[in-house]
C-alpha cells in the first residue's frame, strides 16, 4: 500500500461528507457550534413519535434499519422508516430514504446513520426540526421543506463535524 493512499482516502471521505452536508442545507455553511443548536438529548420514548417520517426507496446489498428496542431487520423497498431509528450499511450496502417533507438521503456502504428527531410541522414549517447522527461512513442528501424553512433547527452531526 502506498504511503499516501490511506491520506487520500481519508481526504476522500471527509470532502465528500463536507460536501454532502453543504448540499442538504442548500450552502448555509459549516459550523461546529450554532447559537440555535438543538438539545443533545434525545426524546424520551414515552414522547417520542413513532409515526412513519420517511419511506425506504432504494435498496442494494446488505442494510438494516434498528428500531427503538434494538429491534434489527433486514431493509426492504417500501419499509417505513421512524424517529430514533438507525440505518446501518455493510459493504455492499446502500439505501435511499424519502423523508415526509421530500427531502431524500442517500445512506452510502459502511455506513450508520442515527435519525434522533424529524419533525416535519405542515402548518407552520418554520417550528420544524432535524436531527441526523452520521456515526460512520458516507451519507448524502437533498434538503426538504423542513430544512429549507428551519435552517437553525436542522443539525447533522458527524465524528468530524456538525453541521447547523
Amino acid at each position: 500500500m502506498n504511503s499516501k493512499q490511506p491520506f487520500n482516502f481519508l481526504t476522500r471521505i471527509i470532502s465528500s461528507a463536507v460536501l454532502c452536508c453543504l448540499a442538504l442545507l442548500g450552502g448555509a455553511g459549516l459550523t461546529v457550534a450554532s447559537e440555535y443548536e438543538l438539545s443533545s438529548e434525545a426524546p424520551s420514548s414515552a414522547s417520542r413519535n413513532l409515526q412513519p417520517i420517511g419511506t425506504i426507496s432504494l435498496v442494494l446489498g446488505r442494510a438494516f434499519i434498528e428500531s427503538e428496542g434494538n429491534n434489527r431487520e433486514r431493509i426492504r423497498m417500501g419499509m417505513m422508516v421512524r424517529q430514533a431509528d438507525r440505518i446501518v450499511t455493510e459493504s455492499n450496502g446502500h439505501v435511499h430514504i424519502r423523508f415526509i417533507d421530500e427531502a431524500l438521503v442517500s445512506v452510502r456502504p459502511n455506513s450508520e446513520l442515527e435519525i434522533l428527531a424529524y419533525v416535519f410541522n405542515t402548518e407552520d414549517p418554520d417550528k420544524s426540526s432535524i436531527k441526523f447522527n452520521l456515526l460512520e461512513g458516507t451519507a448524502r442528501a437533498v434538503s426538504g421543506n423542513a430544512a429549507k424553512a428551519a435552517r437553525q433547527r436542522f443539525r447533522l452531526n458527524t465524528p468530524i463535524a456538525a453541521i447547523g
